[in-house]
């Protein structure tokens, strides 16, 4: 051949994949897993990537013993498929990559090609590996990192740009409160992945910009008024303010609940201001956009919703909050699990695991990403030691996170530490108040109060879930359990006419005596009797 490639293997990415031999022979592996892998190399930068990114996107549901297991074997299959050609696949411990100087290809020329025939007929049963075919056929951002073709000008993006701001002049007590204060706040926005804190004052002109303002006044006795504002000075609005009279212990700010509610109840205004979908201001980024709007889906319990929501994720997850990512889609699966709303069960937990495992592994001082890998341990896998220790990490890291107490108020429930439980989920309820989480964790207090044997705290607790959040199934099926043991018929009926609107497959007969029904905790504390369920075919009011 004239263009100098006469002696190097031939990759075709265009149409049906396929390998040629420097002498023409066929080398294409039989298997898909093989081309999507040799797939995966040829469009990355420097045709390299690590063994943990290639196992995301290729066995994204297995955990990662078995994902690393199904990567050497399949690289093994590969050398065996490339024969003496074998030296162009090159890995060590870290990472898998191609030899630049053995191969060509028209990946190189694909601006020549029409891009809905790339890896044609390939077709990988994983949700990783088919958003990353959607993406590349839609032209990936990466590319230029690959080829340096002439790209258009992209205006900048940048994060919500987030000031804090205390009233403190100089020095003293008050300072020092506001500046411990402060930085529970910068924590809990960090977090999130969704804005950077600004080291100066916010430019009152810029339309990602959100201040925070903090002010204590001593009252006398240890006792503080408390003062704080959240606004879009852009927009000249208050998106939340409140003041309240609060004891503090100079010592023990971060033990005192009603200072963290602030804390979480500031940040639950300002990502409900940034994940509305209408009038975005300019220049924000995609990643920033789809982080905040996923967070406030995670906890839908809607199958579709949760689905749109891990989907858009997944373009997210090899960005710049890969811990925050992972997390969240480990919290799905988590809620997937719980919910039966997976028809493989077994791949839904170690799915679940694995991003779970990935996500510390990526963002480990993260109470968002060790709440929900201590829930993914105990709910995918029961072990509730485990699980213990991720709850106490993402308490010791942020004291203001509503979901670390909930996953300590979920392992308390497991090791029958009633008095622990409930006190940590009265905790999560009082940071979550006035926030999308309330729901969230005014079912996990019900069940604390359940078992602790408190059935009018369990009951108000769980009717005020119920009410919060109408297509929340879990409160709905205690209660069920609740009124028909307190001999309340008619409510109980009632509750089971929900539940059948709500789930296509409920039945009495299943809620009675399928011991796999998500209300296990009532069955332990003998709520259910089928003979009492029985007579909510003829409900009649006590």
């Amino acid at each position: 051949m004239a263009d100098g490639t006469d002696n190097l293997v031939q990759f075709h990415v265009f149409g049906a994949f396929c390998v040629t031999g420097p002498d023409g022979d066929d080398l294409t592996p039989r298997s898909e897993k093989g081309q999507a892998l040799l797939a995966l190399l040829l469009t990355a930068p420097h045709h390299k990537r690590t063994r943990s990114w290639l196992q995301d996107k290729l066995w994204s549901r297995s955990d990662p013993a078995r994902g690393a297991t199904n990567l050497r074997q399949v690289l093994a299959t590969l050398r065996r498929a490339l024969g003496r050609c074998g030296p162009l696949l090159q890995a060590d411990r870290r990472a898998v990559w191609l030899d630049p100087n053995l191969f060509a290809s028209d990946w190189t020329d694909r601006a020549g090609f029409d891009p809905s025939t790339f890896l044609e007929g390939i077709d990988i049963d994983d949700p990783e590996f088919g958003a990353w075919l959607a993406a590349s056929r839609n032209g990936p951002a990466e590319d230029a990192l690959c080829h340096p073709l002439a790209a258009p000008p992209r205006r900048e993006t940048r994060r919500w740009r987030i000031a804090l701001d205390g009233s403190a002049t100089s020095g003293g007590l008050v300072a020092h409160l506001e500046a411990e204060l402060l930085t529970f706040f910068s924590k809990s926005l960090l977090e999130t992945g969704v804005a950077e804190i600004a080291a100066t004052g916010n430019d009152t002109r810029d339309p990602l910009a959100i201040d925070v303002a903090l002010a204590l006044t001593p009252i006398g006795e240890g006792r503080y008024g408390v003062r704080v504002s959240v606004l879009r000075p852009e927009r000249r609005r208050i998106l939340w303010s409140t003041a309240e009279t609060i004891r503090i212990a100079p010592e023990a700010v971060g033990d005192t609940p009603s200072l963290m509610a602030l804390v979480a109840n500031a940040q639950a205004a300002i990502m409900r201001e940034i994940s509305r979908e209408a009038d975005l201001p300019p220049g924000l980024d995609t990643e920033t956009r789809v982080l905040a709007r996923s967070a406030q889906r995670v906890f839908s319990f809607d199958a579709d919703t949760l689905t749109q929501t891990d989907r858009s994720l997944i373009q997210l997850q090899d960005g710049r909050e890969r811990g925050v990512v992972l997390a969240m889609r480990a919290q799905i699966s988590v809620i997937r699990d719980i919910e039966r709303l997976s028809a493989a069960p077994q791949e839904t937990a170690e799915q679940g695991l694995y991003l779970a495992a990935k996500a510390i592994e990526a963002d480990p001082f993260n109470s968002q990403v060790l709440s929900a890998a201590a829930n993914a341990q105990v709910f995918l896998k029961w072990d509730i030691d485990t699980g213990a220790e991720l709850a106490e990490m993402a308490l010791h890291t942020n004291r203001a996170n509503p979901l670390a107490w909930w996953a300590r108020a979920n392992v308390a429930l497991y090791t029958q530490s009633f008095d622990r439980a409930m006190e940590s989920a009265m905790t999560a309820t009082r940071l979550a108040r006035g926030t999308p989480l309330q729901f969230w964790c005014q079912f996990q207090l019900g069940l604390a109060a359940l078992a602790a044997g408190q059935l009018d705290l369990a009951r108000r607790s769980l009717e005020t879930s119920a009410a919060i959040a109408p297509s929340f199934r879990p409160p709905r099926r205690y209660l069920l359990a609740l009124y028909a043991h307190l001999g309340q018929i008619g409510r109980a009926s009632r509750m089971a006419k929900d539940l059948a609107a709500l789930e296509d497959t409920f039945s009495l007969d299943a809620f009675a005596r399928d011991h796999d029904y998500p209300v296990s905790l009532a069955r332990r504390m003998g709520l259910i009797d089928p003979g009492v369920l029985a007579d909510l075919d003829h409900p009649q009011d006590v």
